[in-house]
Formats: C-alpha cells, structure tokens, sequence
C-alpha cells in the first residue's frame, strides 16, 4: 500500500511539474494557492528552465512579478532567497519606485539595496553599484525607503572603494 501511495505521489508530482504556467503571475499565484506556496516552489526550483524564468521577470520589476517574488520569499529557504534577493536587486536597477513601495514587506533595504553579488569582479560590483545609486536617486518614489537605500548603497560603494587597491 505505501509503495501505491508512493509512486501516486511521485505521478502527481511530475504532472504538476509539467504543468507549471509561469507566463503570467496572475496564473503562477493562483496555482501556487492551489496546490501550495511552499509545494509551488518547490517545484519551480526543481525545474531550473522555469524558476529562472520566474527570477528573469522578476528582475524587470513589474509589479505583477514582484507580488510573486514576495509571495515566493514567504516560504523560500535560504538558496531560494538568495536567488529572489538577487532579482529584486536587479529589479531595483529597472523599477526603482517598484522596489522602493515593497521593500520592508518580505525584502529588507539592506538586502536588496546592496551588492547581491557573492563572488564578483570588484569592478563589476562597484559599476552595478552606481548604476542602482543613479536609479535610486532618480527615482519618483519619495520617502523612508529612498533615503535608506541610497545611504546603504553609498555605505556599500565606500566599502568597495577603500578596499580597492
């Protein structure tokens, strides 16, 4: 009886692996509430086409997409986060007034308006820096938020500068 149990399990499991919709968030957070946040990821993750493609739209910073990396981030373990983590910095480099709005929900300011690189040129990480700065300021969203990203991102910007030799 366990091994029927079993392999049900193990038949449902690819069939809803199969039919993951991540084209749209509004289909990705209905089924996700169908079958489970924490279930829908898991089977996201486990087929690497699909959850980049979740992370690649996240980095656009549509609001869409971001209300699904927030929804993502409440069930997500520590790989998991780290790789939203990583969009939404992107994210805030194209939708800075996006980011800003949710940040403090499921994302803190100093995750997200910081390097979220682990082992970058230091050049590189440096430029991506600058370029979230430039976007931050230039940002219409005015508030709390603003000013805290930027004064972690000058904070970051400092760090990398004294270390260069």
């Amino acid at each position: 009886m366990k091994h029927i149990f079993l392999v049900g399990m193990l038949v449902f499991s690819g069939f809803v692996l199969a039919c993951l919709d991540v084209s749209d968030p509004d289909v990705v957070i209905q089924d996700a509430k169908k079958i489970g946040e924490k279930n829908y990821l898991m089977h996201l993750v486990d087929d690497p086409e699909k959850w980049i493609y979740v992370l690649y739209k996240i980095e656009s910073g549509n609001n869409a997409w971001l209300t699904v990396a927030e929804m993502l981030r409440g069930v997500s373990d520590a790989a998991t986060t780290q790789a939203l983590v990583y969009s939404m910095s992107f994210a805030l480099k194209n939708a800075p007034e996006n980011v800003l709005a949710r940040l403090d929900k499921h994302y803190s300011v100093k995750a997200v308006c910081g390097s979220p690189f682990i082992e970058e040129d230091m050049h590189y990480e440096l430029g991506f820096l600058k370029t979230i700065r430039h976007k931050v300021k230039q940002a219409k969203f005015k508030g709390e938020n603003q000013a805290r990203c930027l004064n972690h991102i000058t904070q970051q910007i400092a760090a990398i500068s004294v270390s260069d030799p």
